[in-house]
Protein backbone atom coordinates (compact mmCIF):
# COMPACT_ATOMS: atom_id res chain seq x y z
CA UNK A 1 0.00 0.00 0.00
CA UNK A 2 1.14 3.71 -1.23
CA UNK A 3 2.42 5.13 2.44
CA UNK A 4 1.11 8.46 1.37
CA UNK A 5 -2.65 6.77 0.88
CA UNK A 6 -2.38 4.71 4.30
CA UNK A 7 -5.68 5.28 6.18
CA UNK A 8 -6.42 4.84 10.16
CA UNK A 9 -9.87 4.00 11.29
CA UNK A 10 -11.41 7.53 12.35
CA UNK A 11 -12.33 5.29 16.36
CA UNK A 12 -8.23 5.18 16.62
CA UNK A 13 -7.92 8.87 15.68
CA UNK A 14 -10.56 10.02 18.00
CA UNK A 15 -8.38 8.00 20.16
CA UNK A 16 -5.39 9.69 19.66
CA UNK A 17 -7.23 12.71 19.97
CA UNK A 18 -8.67 12.40 23.42
CA UNK A 19 -5.69 10.42 25.12
CA UNK A 20 -3.30 13.65 23.54
CA UNK A 21 -6.38 15.97 25.52
CA UNK A 22 -5.88 13.70 28.71
CA UNK A 23 -2.25 14.61 28.68
CA UNK A 24 -2.86 18.28 28.33
CA UNK A 25 -0.82 18.21 24.37
CA UNK A 26 -2.60 21.19 23.53
CA UNK A 27 0.26 22.23 21.10
CA UNK A 28 -0.05 18.55 19.46
CA UNK A 29 -3.94 18.68 19.03
CA UNK A 30 -3.62 22.01 17.24
CA UNK A 31 -1.22 20.60 14.77
CA UNK A 32 -3.03 18.01 14.46
CA UNK A 33 -6.31 19.76 13.89
CA UNK A 34 -4.35 21.40 10.98
CA UNK A 35 -3.68 17.68 9.19
CA UNK A 36 -7.12 16.96 7.93
CA UNK A 37 -10.99 17.98 7.38
CA UNK A 38 -11.76 15.02 9.42
CA UNK A 39 -9.78 15.29 12.60
CA UNK A 40 -9.84 19.56 12.37
CA UNK A 41 -12.96 19.94 14.29
CA UNK A 42 -12.31 16.75 16.64
CA UNK A 43 -9.10 18.18 18.03
CA UNK A 44 -10.32 22.25 18.19
CA UNK A 45 -12.89 21.46 20.37
CA UNK A 46 -10.78 20.02 23.21
CA UNK A 47 -8.45 22.54 22.56
CA UNK A 48 -10.59 25.26 22.66
CA UNK A 49 -12.87 23.18 25.46
CA UNK A 50 -11.14 25.20 29.07
CA UNK A 51 -10.08 28.68 28.54
CA UNK A 52 -8.64 31.61 31.19
CA UNK A 53 -9.03 35.42 31.18
CA UNK A 54 -6.68 37.67 32.80
CA UNK A 55 -4.94 35.00 34.48
CA UNK A 56 -1.06 34.90 33.68
CA UNK A 57 0.06 31.05 32.24
CA UNK A 58 1.87 30.66 35.15
CA UNK A 59 -0.87 30.61 37.11
CA UNK A 60 -2.82 28.06 35.12
CA UNK A 61 -2.94 24.48 35.61
CA UNK A 62 -1.73 22.70 32.19
CA UNK A 63 -4.54 21.95 29.39
CA UNK A 64 -5.67 25.45 29.96
CA UNK A 65 -5.75 27.96 27.07
CA UNK A 66 -4.89 31.39 27.90
CA UNK A 67 -6.81 34.57 25.92
CA UNK A 68 -6.91 37.91 26.23
CA UNK A 69 -10.24 39.76 24.73
CA UNK A 70 -7.99 40.75 21.57
CA UNK A 71 -6.99 37.50 21.14
CA UNK A 72 -10.66 36.14 21.95
CA UNK A 73 -12.43 38.47 19.80
CA UNK A 74 -10.11 37.92 16.38
CA UNK A 75 -10.50 33.91 17.18
CA UNK A 76 -14.32 34.50 17.49
CA UNK A 77 -14.49 36.32 14.28
CA UNK A 78 -12.01 34.20 12.02
CA UNK A 79 -13.67 30.78 13.33
CA UNK A 80 -17.31 31.55 15.19
CA UNK A 81 -17.77 28.11 15.88
CA UNK A 82 -15.06 28.34 18.19
CA UNK A 83 -17.29 30.19 20.56
CA UNK A 84 -19.94 26.94 20.85
CA UNK A 85 -16.65 24.80 21.78
CA UNK A 86 -16.11 26.54 24.99
CA UNK A 87 -16.77 24.42 27.86
CA UNK A 88 -15.00 25.60 31.10
CA UNK A 89 -14.37 29.64 31.94
CA UNK A 90 -11.71 30.94 34.50
CA UNK A 91 -11.58 34.54 34.55
CA UNK A 92 -9.84 37.24 37.31
CA UNK A 93 -13.06 39.40 38.05
CA UNK A 94 -10.86 41.83 40.25
CA UNK A 95 -9.20 44.67 38.94
CA UNK A 96 -6.00 43.05 38.44
CA UNK A 97 -6.86 41.54 35.87
CA UNK A 98 -7.25 44.80 33.25
CA UNK A 99 -10.01 43.19 31.61
CA UNK A 100 -12.40 45.62 29.78
CA UNK A 101 -16.00 44.55 31.31
CA UNK A 102 -17.41 46.97 28.17
CA UNK A 103 -15.18 45.09 25.43
CA UNK A 104 -15.59 41.93 27.10
CA UNK A 105 -19.56 41.05 27.88
CA UNK A 106 -20.08 40.65 23.69
CA UNK A 107 -17.69 38.12 23.47
CA UNK A 108 -19.28 36.50 26.90
CA UNK A 109 -22.86 36.41 24.87
CA UNK A 110 -21.10 33.82 22.07
CA UNK A 111 -20.58 31.17 24.86
CA UNK A 112 -23.80 29.01 24.32
CA UNK A 113 -22.22 26.04 25.73
CA UNK A 114 -20.64 26.80 29.70
CA UNK A 115 -21.06 24.41 31.76
CA UNK A 116 -18.14 24.97 34.15
CA UNK A 117 -17.02 28.45 35.22
CA UNK A 118 -14.42 29.50 38.00
CA UNK A 119 -14.05 33.06 38.91
CA UNK A 120 -10.99 34.16 40.61
CA UNK A 121 -8.67 36.67 41.39
CA UNK A 122 -5.13 36.18 40.53
CA UNK A 123 -2.06 35.84 43.28
CA UNK A 124 -4.76 37.03 46.01
CA UNK A 125 -2.37 35.49 48.33
CA UNK A 126 -0.14 38.69 47.98
CA UNK A 127 -1.33 41.54 50.21
CA UNK A 128 -0.88 43.96 47.09
CA UNK A 129 -3.60 42.89 44.97
CA UNK A 130 -6.90 43.32 46.13
CA UNK A 131 -9.44 39.98 46.72
CA UNK A 132 -13.03 41.46 47.27
CA UNK A 133 -16.15 40.14 45.59
CA UNK A 134 -17.40 44.06 45.67
CA UNK A 135 -13.69 45.39 44.01
CA UNK A 136 -15.49 44.35 40.50
CA UNK A 137 -16.06 47.43 38.01
CA UNK A 138 -19.66 47.64 37.27
CA UNK A 139 -18.64 46.53 33.98
CA UNK A 140 -17.05 43.39 35.04
CA UNK A 141 -19.94 43.02 37.40
CA UNK A 142 -22.77 42.99 33.95
CA UNK A 143 -20.20 39.98 32.61
CA UNK A 144 -20.38 38.12 35.83
CA UNK A 145 -24.03 38.19 36.10
CA UNK A 146 -24.10 37.37 32.63
CA UNK A 147 -22.30 34.23 32.93
CA UNK A 148 -24.04 32.81 36.08
CA UNK A 149 -27.27 33.22 34.20
CA UNK A 150 -26.02 30.58 31.26
CA UNK A 151 -28.53 28.33 31.14
CA UNK A 152 -25.71 25.16 30.39
CA UNK A 153 -24.18 26.16 33.79
CA UNK A 154 -23.54 23.76 35.77
CA UNK A 155 -20.61 23.94 37.97
CA UNK A 156 -19.22 27.12 40.18
CA UNK A 157 -15.57 27.54 41.04
CA UNK A 158 -15.00 30.86 43.40
CA UNK A 159 -11.01 30.66 44.27
CA UNK A 160 -9.50 33.36 46.28
CA UNK A 161 -12.39 36.04 46.42
CA UNK A 162 -13.89 37.53 49.93
CA UNK A 163 -17.63 38.58 50.90
CA UNK A 164 -19.64 37.11 48.18
CA UNK A 165 -23.40 37.56 48.25
CA UNK A 166 -24.91 34.71 50.00
CA UNK A 167 -28.41 35.29 47.57
CA UNK A 168 -26.09 35.14 44.99
CA UNK A 169 -24.97 31.53 45.83
CA UNK A 170 -27.72 30.07 46.80
CA UNK A 171 -30.96 32.05 45.33
CA UNK A 172 -29.31 33.48 42.23
CA UNK A 173 -28.00 30.42 40.17
CA UNK A 174 -30.43 27.74 40.49
CA UNK A 175 -29.09 26.03 37.44
CA UNK A 176 -25.84 25.49 38.78
CA UNK A 177 -25.65 21.79 40.89
CA UNK A 178 -21.87 21.95 41.98
CA UNK A 179 -20.30 24.62 43.80
CA UNK A 180 -16.65 24.64 44.85
CA UNK A 181 -15.77 27.58 47.24
CA UNK A 182 -11.76 27.36 47.97
CA UNK A 183 -9.84 30.28 50.21
CA UNK A 184 -13.32 32.15 49.50
CA UNK A 185 -15.61 33.56 52.30
CA UNK A 186 -19.30 34.78 52.46
CA UNK A 187 -20.38 38.13 53.25
CA UNK A 188 -20.88 39.02 56.67
CA UNK A 189 -23.46 41.54 55.84
CA UNK A 190 -27.42 39.83 55.84
CA UNK A 191 -28.76 41.39 52.58
CA UNK A 192 -31.27 44.69 53.52
CA UNK A 193 -33.65 42.67 51.58
CA UNK A 194 -33.56 38.75 52.51
CA UNK A 195 -35.35 36.26 50.67
CA UNK A 196 -38.77 35.72 52.72
CA UNK A 197 -38.87 32.04 51.82
CA UNK A 198 -37.06 28.91 52.60
CA UNK A 199 -33.92 28.68 50.16
CA UNK A 200 -34.17 25.15 48.43
CA UNK A 201 -30.55 24.57 47.34
CA UNK A 202 -30.60 22.65 44.20
CA UNK A 203 -26.43 21.64 44.92
CA UNK A 204 -25.56 18.26 44.96
CA UNK A 205 -22.03 18.23 45.17
CA UNK A 206 -20.95 20.90 47.88
CA UNK A 207 -16.28 21.44 47.56
CA UNK A 208 -15.74 23.71 50.64
CA UNK A 209 -11.59 23.80 51.37
CA UNK A 210 -9.14 26.18 52.56
CA UNK A 211 -10.75 28.35 55.33
CA UNK A 212 -13.55 28.35 53.44
CA UNK A 213 -15.84 26.64 56.12
CA UNK A 214 -16.10 28.95 58.36
CA UNK A 215 -18.60 30.76 55.65
CA UNK A 216 -20.34 27.33 55.55
CA UNK A 217 -20.95 27.26 59.37
CA UNK A 218 -22.13 31.25 59.02
CA UNK A 219 -24.37 30.18 56.66
CA UNK A 220 -26.07 27.34 58.90
CA UNK A 221 -25.54 29.33 61.99
CA UNK A 222 -27.19 32.81 60.42
CA UNK A 223 -28.78 31.58 57.37
CA UNK A 224 -31.32 28.95 58.70
CA UNK A 225 -33.54 29.42 55.48
CA UNK A 226 -31.21 28.41 53.05
CA UNK A 227 -31.51 24.01 53.01
CA UNK A 228 -28.23 22.10 51.74
CA UNK A 229 -29.95 18.94 52.40
CA UNK A 230 -29.96 17.55 48.94
CA UNK A 231 -26.64 17.26 48.70
CA UNK A 232 -24.77 13.94 48.07
CA UNK A 233 -21.63 14.80 47.66
CA UNK A 234 -19.39 16.27 50.43
CA UNK A 235 -15.76 17.60 49.89
CA UNK A 236 -14.46 19.60 53.00
CA UNK A 237 -11.62 20.86 54.80
CA UNK A 238 -11.15 20.83 58.93
CA UNK A 239 -8.31 23.10 59.87
CA UNK A 240 -9.40 23.76 63.64
CA UNK A 241 -10.94 21.40 65.96
CA UNK A 242 -13.95 23.37 65.73
CA UNK A 243 -14.43 22.24 62.56
CA UNK A 244 -14.94 19.12 63.34
CA UNK A 245 -17.64 20.03 65.85
CA UNK A 246 -19.43 22.14 63.06
CA UNK A 247 -19.24 19.25 60.50
CA UNK A 248 -20.69 17.04 62.71
CA UNK A 249 -23.60 18.92 63.12
CA UNK A 250 -23.65 20.31 59.25
CA UNK A 251 -23.83 16.20 58.31
CA UNK A 252 -27.27 15.97 60.24
CA UNK A 253 -29.13 18.70 58.17
CA UNK A 254 -28.52 16.73 55.21
CA UNK A 255 -30.82 13.47 53.71
CA UNK A 256 -28.25 10.69 52.68
CA UNK A 257 -24.72 11.57 51.59
CA UNK A 258 -23.03 9.45 48.33
CA UNK A 259 -19.75 10.69 48.84
CA UNK A 260 -17.23 11.79 51.59
CA UNK A 261 -14.09 13.59 51.07
CA UNK A 262 -12.32 14.79 54.40
CA UNK A 263 -9.01 16.21 54.23
CA UNK A 264 -8.11 17.18 58.03
CA UNK A 265 -4.84 18.21 60.47
CA UNK A 266 -6.86 18.26 63.44
CA UNK A 267 -7.02 15.07 64.53
CA UNK A 268 -7.29 14.83 68.88
CA UNK A 269 -8.31 12.26 70.78
CA UNK A 270 -12.26 14.29 71.66
CA UNK A 271 -13.07 14.57 68.26
CA UNK A 272 -12.35 12.32 65.25
CA UNK A 273 -13.57 11.03 61.96
CA UNK A 274 -14.73 8.25 63.35
CA UNK A 275 -16.89 10.36 65.55
CA UNK A 276 -18.74 11.21 62.17
CA UNK A 277 -19.82 8.10 60.70
CA UNK A 278 -22.76 7.87 62.45
CA UNK A 279 -24.41 10.55 61.39
CA UNK A 280 -28.12 9.22 59.68
CA UNK A 281 -27.04 11.05 56.39
CA UNK A 282 -23.53 8.44 55.98
CA UNK A 283 -25.50 5.31 56.84
CA UNK A 284 -25.42 4.17 53.41
CA UNK A 285 -22.05 5.86 52.16
CA UNK A 286 -20.67 4.56 48.69
CA UNK A 287 -17.65 6.76 48.80
CA UNK A 288 -15.25 7.89 51.38
CA UNK A 289 -11.94 10.15 50.64
CA UNK A 290 -9.67 10.01 53.93
CA UNK A 291 -6.65 12.75 53.19
CA UNK A 292 -4.30 13.19 55.95
CA UNK A 293 -2.29 16.15 54.93
CA UNK A 294 1.43 17.18 56.69
CA UNK A 295 0.64 18.47 60.37
CA UNK A 296 3.52 18.47 63.01
CA UNK A 297 2.41 15.24 64.79
CA UNK A 298 0.71 13.37 62.31
CA UNK A 299 2.45 10.12 62.63
CA UNK A 300 1.58 7.03 60.17
CA UNK A 301 0.95 4.49 63.01
CA UNK A 302 -1.30 7.21 64.68
CA UNK A 303 -2.95 7.80 61.10
CA UNK A 304 -3.76 4.15 60.11
CA UNK A 305 -5.03 3.95 63.57
CA UNK A 306 -7.59 6.73 62.78
CA UNK A 307 -8.28 4.83 59.38
CA UNK A 308 -9.11 1.79 61.07
CA UNK A 309 -11.39 3.33 63.74
CA UNK A 310 -13.16 5.41 60.84
CA UNK A 311 -13.84 2.09 58.63
CA UNK A 312 -14.92 0.06 61.80
CA UNK A 313 -17.43 2.65 62.75
CA UNK A 314 -19.42 3.10 58.86
CA UNK A 315 -23.13 1.87 59.94
CA UNK A 316 -23.41 -0.21 56.69
CA UNK A 317 -19.90 -1.59 55.40
CA UNK A 318 -21.37 -3.54 52.69
CA UNK A 319 -22.32 -0.07 50.96
CA UNK A 320 -19.07 1.37 50.46
CA UNK A 321 -17.84 0.79 46.79
CA UNK A 322 -14.48 2.88 47.02
CA UNK A 323 -12.13 3.81 49.19
CA UNK A 324 -9.21 6.49 48.84
CA UNK A 325 -6.65 6.78 51.56
CA UNK A 326 -3.63 9.72 51.17
CA UNK A 327 -1.00 10.29 53.72
CA UNK A 328 1.17 12.43 54.17
CA UNK A 329 3.76 12.67 56.64
CA UNK A 330 7.12 14.95 57.55
CA UNK A 331 8.38 12.25 59.68
CA UNK A 332 8.25 8.40 58.78
CA UNK A 333 9.43 6.03 62.11
CA UNK A 334 10.81 2.30 61.33
CA UNK A 335 8.75 -0.19 59.76
CA UNK A 336 7.91 -2.43 62.57
CA UNK A 337 5.88 0.97 64.35
CA UNK A 338 3.40 0.28 61.09
CA UNK A 339 2.78 -3.19 60.78
CA UNK A 340 -0.03 -3.20 63.41
CA UNK A 341 -2.07 -0.65 61.45
CA UNK A 342 -1.42 -1.76 58.21
CA UNK A 343 -2.31 -5.10 59.16
CA UNK A 344 -5.59 -4.02 60.59
CA UNK A 345 -6.20 -2.34 57.81
CA UNK A 346 -5.43 -4.90 55.12
CA UNK A 347 -7.59 -8.02 57.07
CA UNK A 348 -10.59 -5.65 57.65
CA UNK A 349 -10.89 -4.33 53.60
CA UNK A 350 -10.15 -8.11 52.51
CA UNK A 351 -12.82 -9.39 54.91
CA UNK A 352 -16.54 -10.03 54.15
CA UNK A 353 -17.95 -6.81 55.83
CA UNK A 354 -16.45 -5.13 53.00
CA UNK A 355 -18.05 -7.51 50.38
CA UNK A 356 -19.62 -4.27 48.22
CA UNK A 357 -16.01 -3.09 47.72
CA UNK A 358 -14.65 -2.31 44.56
CA UNK A 359 -11.77 -0.27 44.50
CA UNK A 360 -9.10 0.72 47.31
CA UNK A 361 -6.56 3.80 46.48
CA UNK A 362 -4.05 4.14 49.36
CA UNK A 363 -1.21 7.05 48.62
CA UNK A 364 1.54 7.55 51.32
CA UNK A 365 3.82 10.50 51.21
CA UNK A 366 6.93 10.11 53.43
CA UNK A 367 9.20 12.85 53.88
CA UNK A 368 13.02 12.24 55.33
CA UNK A 369 15.25 15.60 56.40
CA UNK A 370 18.72 16.09 54.79
CA UNK A 371 20.04 17.61 58.27
CA UNK A 372 23.76 18.39 59.13
CA UNK A 373 24.24 14.50 60.42
CA UNK A 374 26.81 12.37 58.43
CA UNK A 375 24.24 10.04 57.61
CA UNK A 376 23.34 9.30 53.97
CA UNK A 377 21.43 7.32 51.62
CA UNK A 378 17.39 6.15 52.53
CA UNK A 379 16.87 4.59 55.61
CA UNK A 380 20.52 5.83 57.02
CA UNK A 381 20.25 5.36 60.88
CA UNK A 382 21.83 8.91 61.79
CA UNK A 383 21.09 12.39 62.59
CA UNK A 384 20.86 13.31 58.57
CA UNK A 385 18.08 11.28 58.12
CA UNK A 386 14.75 10.06 59.88
CA UNK A 387 14.15 6.15 58.57
CA UNK A 388 12.08 5.63 55.86
CA UNK A 389 10.10 2.41 54.18
CA UNK A 390 9.68 1.53 50.93
CA UNK A 391 6.93 0.77 48.88
CA UNK A 392 7.53 -3.12 49.04
CA UNK A 393 7.46 -3.04 53.15
CA UNK A 394 4.29 -1.56 52.98
CA UNK A 395 2.81 -4.31 50.45
CA UNK A 396 4.25 -6.78 52.86
CA UNK A 397 1.43 -6.22 55.33
CA UNK A 398 -1.00 -5.43 52.79
CA UNK A 399 -0.76 -8.63 51.11
CA UNK A 400 -4.91 -10.06 51.45
CA UNK A 401 -5.62 -6.62 49.87
CA UNK A 402 -3.36 -6.56 47.03
CA UNK A 403 -3.79 -9.99 46.04
CA UNK A 404 -7.89 -10.03 46.82
CA UNK A 405 -9.47 -10.72 43.21
CA UNK A 406 -12.71 -7.60 44.15
CA UNK A 407 -10.33 -5.10 45.17
CA UNK A 408 -8.83 -3.48 42.88
CA UNK A 409 -6.72 -2.47 45.21
CA UNK A 410 -3.93 0.92 43.99
CA UNK A 411 -0.31 1.50 46.37
CA UNK A 412 0.85 5.14 45.75
CA UNK A 413 4.11 5.53 47.16
CA UNK A 414 5.93 9.16 46.95
CA UNK A 415 9.40 10.41 48.35
CA UNK A 416 9.27 13.95 49.52
CA UNK A 417 12.99 15.66 50.35
CA UNK A 418 12.30 17.78 53.11
CA UNK A 419 14.73 20.49 53.88
CA UNK A 420 15.48 21.24 58.33
CA UNK A 421 13.72 24.13 58.45
CA UNK A 422 10.51 22.92 55.93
Amino acid sequence: MDRDHIRIPIEIAFMVIDELFSTNELKTLFALSETCHALHTPSRRRVFSKIALGIHEEFLESGILSLTISSMDKLFSSAPAVATYIQKLIINITTSSGLDGDLLFPLLQKLCALTSLRLTSEMAWSVQLSENWNDMSPEMERCVHHLLQTPTLFELEIYRLQRIPILLLFAGIPQVRHLRLHASTIANRIPENPCPNRITSPLTLLDVRRKSINSLHRIISHHPDVDLSGLKELYISLEEKQDMVFLSKFLKTIRSLDLLSINTTCLTSEHTVADLMSAPSLAHIRVLHLEYPEGRWNRPEHLLKQTVDTLLALQHKHALQRLHIHIRCPTLTHKVNLAEGLESLDALLAGDAFCGLRRVVMCVEPAFYLGAGSGSGVGADSEGFVTTLTRDDLLVHLSRLNKHPDRHFTLGFNFKHVSPGG
